[in-house]
Formats: structure tokens, sequence, C-alpha cells
């Protein structure tokens, strides 16, 4: 019940948001006159914000019942969707907007689920993390076609309300009703471990003087460029290409339904294989998405690129939460954790920006996808350094 309401809540995701903000993009900025760098410079402050906001999360759920900080956080994230219905022409209050409503989102990310699973798994706790982490693969399936349908009846003001409204209604009752910290006098984890009082690990301190842990940081933050970048211009990119609405949010949609597979084939493989293998696997297909969008290969290749991209979005968080396990152990995960998403968040702002950058001063893709390409070689890179004798189970 805890692991099918953790998955039930993460729906309601910083995830589901990021890859939804793509219906967006436009027409927030054809509303206000704003290029595409504007809006995605509005989202990457919501990602800094969360990047920052994630330590206090991480020393939170370490000290603390995650419970409660998932139930208020939700409330307050929600509510901070809805409140991007207000946006003005002025910019002051866009970027207000979007950093308040990153400062809570970070209550939204995977860091509380991951410490509550982590404690009521141990020998399937990779397998654990990707079906908890199915959630936000449906949300971001479901989101996006709806978000759109809302737009196209009555504007993205009423979209951004609805969005957050179907997200509350979603999670809250899963946190409220399913989700629990286990209790201490438990003798054994649902998996048949045994349970001790105080868990393994390493400290903070000492993981930040490992380069293991500084080598996941930075590939993280070098494929979240990638795949957010990806994810959040691909509507717009397939309507440049003269795709119709339709035909666009579909790709989206397939790519939300891709992170499924993503989810628990990483968790699977990260159990069962070198996890630094995995992670290399998972950071270099993006080059096969990036090759397909590059030139115009029909809605055919469309799909598949938005299938490859949903994949590997599936599986690079669940993998960095299984190799911090197997590196670091439990005592510090949640603070950890925290910090190896830092970068993640700070990847997922400085991608989409990226993107629009380059299209607004090129008026092309091409340019961005070319670097995209070589910060995923480079992230591929990266995870085949890490030690494959603490990758290993």
């Amino acid at each position: 019940m805890v692991l099918a309401g953790c998955s039930i809540a993460m729906i309601c995701s910083v995830t589901t948001l990021t890859i939804s903000f793509g219906v967006f993009l436009l027409p927030i900025g054809s509303s206000f006159g704003w290029g595409r760098e504007v809006v995605s410079s509005a989202f990457a402050v919501t990602m800094f914000t969360e990047a920052l906001s994630l330590f206090a999360v991480g020393q939170i759920v370490d000290r603390y019942d995650p419970r409660v900080t998932v139930i208020v956080g939700t409330v307050l994230f929600t509510g901070a969707i809805a409140s991007l219905s207000l946006i003005t022409p002025s910019k002051i209050l866009l970027y207000s907007l979007f950093a308040a409503l990153g400062m809570v989102a970070a209550s939204q990310t995977q860091v509380p689920y991951a410490k509550i699973i982590s404690a009521w798994f141990d020998h399937a706790r990779g397998a654990a993390i990707g079906i908890m982490l199915l959630g936000s693969a449906i949300g971001t399936t479901i989101m996006p076609p709806i978000a759109q349908a809302v737009i196209a009846q009555w504007g993205w003001r009423a979209a951004f309300v609805v969005f957050g409204a179907i997200l509350l209604a979603i999670a809250l009752p899963a946190q409220l009703f399913l989700i629990r910290w286990p209790p201490q006098h438990q003798a054994a984890r649902p998996d048949g471990a045994p349970r001790t009082i105080a868990e393994s690990g390493t400290s903070l301190a000492t993981a930040l003087r490992t380069p293991s842990l500084w080598t996941i940081a930075l590939a993280l933050f070098l494929i979240a460029n990638v795949l957010t970048g990806l994810m959040v211009h691909l509507f717009a990119l397939l309507k440049d290409r003269g795709f119709p609405d339709s035909s666009s949010v579909l790709a989206v949609s397939i790519a939300g339904i891709s992170m499924i597979a993503g989810r628990v084939l990483a968790g699977i493989a990260a159990d069962r294989f070198r996890s630094d293998l995995v992670a290399a696997l998972f950071f270099g297909l993006p080059e096969v998405a990036i090759a397909l969008l590059w030139q115009p290969s029909g809605e055919a290749g469309a799909a598949i690129a938005a299938a490859v991209i949903g994949i590997c979005s599936g599986g690079e968080t669940a993998i960095a939460a299984v190799l911090v396990l197997k590196l670091f152990g439990q005592r510090a995960f949640g603070k950890i954790y925290a910090f190896v998403l830092f970068g993640f968040a700070v990847g997922c702002g400085t991608g989409p920006w990226l993107l629009a950058q380059t299209f607004d001063r090129n008026g092309s893709y091409a340019h961005g996808l070319m670097i995209l390409a070589a910060l995923a070689l480079l992230a591929c890179g990266l995870a085949f350094t890490l030690k494959p004798r603490a990758a290993r189970t």
C-alpha cells in the first residue's frame, strides 16, 4: 500500500509539470509578445529555486517523517501552479511567481518518496523506486493533453488552475491514507530483509570527499539539460515542422508513456547489473532521438524520438537513487540524494533556456540540438568512469 501510495502521489511531481510546460510555452509567449527565451527563462527560475530548496528538503526528510513534507508541499505546490494564471505583462511578476513555485517544488521531487521507499525496502530497492516513479510517468502522459484541451477551450490561465486542482485531487488522498513511515519496532521490511534501528551508511561530509558523488551529480546535470530541453521544446519543435497540435501533443504523451517503461527498466536493471553501465546506456540513448529530430522524419520518426526521450527521462533519476544507495547507504540518503538532484534541477532549468536561446537567435533548433548531442555524449562518458566495484550490488 505504501509503494502504491507513493506512486500515485508522484503524479503530482515536478516532472509532470516540467514535461507539460511545453504546451504552455507558445500560448504564454504569444499573449505578451515574448520570445521563447523569456518564458523558458521563467521556467529556469523555477528550476534554480527548486535546486536551492532541495537541500532544506533533504535535511528535513532525514530528521522528520517525510509524509508531513509531501502533504504540506503538495498543497503549496498545486496552489503555486494555479497562481501562474495571474501572470501579467510584468516580467517582475512573471519571475516572482515562478520563483515561488520553485521554492515549494522541491517537496514534490523524488527525495521524500525515495526516503520512504528505501526505509521499507532493501533487497529490491531499485525496482521499488522504479515503481514509485511510475506516478510521474503517468502524470506526464495524462496531463499534457488535458492541459492542451483546456488551453484550446478556455485559454492557458484556466489550464493552470485546472492543472493544479487535478494534481491536488489525485495526490492528497494517497498521501493521507496510503503513505506511512515504518514503525521503529517493525522487525522486517516487506521484502523480507531485517530492519535495523540505526541505518548504516556515509555522512554527507564524507560523501562530498568522494569523486563518485561529484561524477554522478555532474552526469545528472548534463543529461538533465539534454532530456528536459528536448521534453519542454518537443511540442514547439514539432509545431515548427508543420505538425498539427494534435500530433505534437501526441508526441509529448508518447514520451510520457515511454517514461513508464523507462522507470521500471531502469530500476530492475540497476538492481541486477552494474549500475554504471546501466547509467551509460540511458545517458547515451538520447543521441538517437536527437538524430531523428535533426532532420524532418515524419510522424513515425517523431514518435520514435519521443519514445526514446521518454524512456531515458524515466531512467535517469531512478538510476541515480540506486547509485546513491549502493555507494553511500541509507544514513544520510535524503541529504546526499538532494545534493545529486541539485545539479539535476539546475540542468532542468538551463536545458530549456539553452534551446530557447539558440532558437531565438538562429530561428532554428539545429545549433541547440548539436550542443545537446555533445552534452549527452559527455554524460555517457562520465557514467563509464564510475568505479564498477562501487556500482555493483
